[in-house]
């Protein structure tokens, strides 16, 4: 009989992302809109104004509202193996375990694996080999692709006055206690959403069993 464990991790961060200004804020034509999702207002030079939620902030450049939200994701890969048997009669036996996060926060997969196989010599002329295996798998929080409400581009949109911090403000209860998304300055409001709104209300989870 035979023992073979297998372990690794690794870790991964985005490794190329979009090239942005980050001397205009929202707006455009030159003028300061907290409402417009563009990018082509007043220069930010860090004066006061009112935001899009109804605040006062500091209009000023925010160069890594891009690359903070997403996370360095951090993934394991664990596996052991028994085989046993004799010249004629052999088994092996497996379990593989994968639990790994996606660089978009909230998205993670976790997989567990199980072979068996049995393989049997009866005879110089007649010998018997089968196998089973059985995976379950879920994925949390599967990111949408394409440009409508999937969480990268909506977060590639985002103006270059509005901090991480603001757009985490992403939720408030309605008069039914639901909640709902709050303003977004998006100028396609109905493609463009918060991307934290999207990570966190609008997930996509996905449960497999073969």
């Amino acid at each position: 009989m035979s023992v073979d464990v297998n372990s690794g991790v690794s870790v991964d961060k985005p490794f190329a992302l979009p090239m942005v200004q980050n001397q205009y804020g929202q707006g455009v034509g030159g003028k300061m809109d907290p409402s417009v999702g563009a990018s082509w207002g007043a220069a930010m030079t860090g004066q006061s104004y009112t935001n899009y939620l109804g605040k006062t902030d500091t209009y000023s450049a925010q160069p890594n509202n891009i690359r903070d939200f997403f996370r360095t994701a951090v993934s394991f890969n664990n596996s052991i193996g028994i085989t046993g048997g004799s010249e004629k009669s052999q088994t092996y036996l497996s379990y593989t375990n994968n639990a790994l996060q996606g660089t978009v926060p909230g998205n993670d997969l976790m997989r567990h694996t199980i072979n068996l196989r049995l393989s049997n010599q009866i005879s110089s002329k007649l010998s018997t080999d089968a196998k089973i295996t059985y995976i379950n798998q879920s994925v949390v929080n599967k990111p949408r692709t394409g440009e409508e409400n999937a969480p990268v581009i909506d977060l590639y949109q985002i103006p270059r006055n509005v901090s991480l911090a603001t757009a985490q403000n992403y939720a408030a209860p309605n008069a039914f206690n639901v909640m709902t998304p709050t303003a977004w300055p998006s100028t396609l409001s109905s493609i463009y959403q918060n991307p934290y709104w999207m990570t966190n209300q609008t997930a996509i989870n996905q449960y497999r069993d073969r």
